[in-house]
């Protein structure tokens, strides 16, 4: 004799069971998957996304120090005897330790380089000699070429570590 049970053909209640065993192990087997999604695949979606908005914000702030590294502003004494580096902060946030250290050293070297033309000039200038002023621009066209070299060297850098 057969009998109908939920719709299915079940000749005993020996399958009964056996159905209930497979529903319970595939139950079994969804929660199982479903703490694997939450453990371990949604922290990697978080890292990646992580990442993501660190590679968008390096991206962003290297952008705006090639652009100030790239302009001759940097070497105007004019805007910058009081006037901090302003564009490098972003930068030194999101960079690699060695390359902030490379940044941040090219900058200090830099506002060390403008003090001492600074001075040289104001010197130059009370004393109204020429040639102090001259051999002054001279030097500072020879630092601003050693700038130039070290200006590329990092950019070099910023590029290799945005890619």
């Amino acid at each position: 004799m057969e009998k109908i049970c939920l719709g299915l053909f079940i000749k005993s209640k020996g399958e009964v069971m056996d159905w209930l065993k497979l529903l319970s192990a595939a139950g079994i087997g969804a929660i199982i998957i479903k703490l694997i999604d939450i453990l371990w695949l949604e922290k990697s979606k978080r890292n990646y996304e992580h990442r993501k908005w660190i590679k968008e914000q390096r991206l962003k702030a290297y952008s705006q120090l090639i652009t100030e590294l790239s302009s001759k502003k940097i070497w105007d004494l004019s805007l910058r005897e009081s006037e901090d580096f302003v564009n490098i902060s972003d930068a030194l946030l999101v960079a690699s330790p060695n390359v902030a250290a490379q940044i941040d050293k090219y900058y200090q070297q830099s506002k060390v380089s403008l003090k001492k033309f600074i001075g040289k000039r104001g010197l130059a200038l009370d004393h109204g000699d020429d040639g102090i002023f001259e051999d002054c621009h001279e030097e500072m066209n020879s630092e601003y070429h050693l700038f130039q070299d070290k200006k590329a060297k990092l950019i070099s850098e910023l590029r290799r570590e945005i890619l």
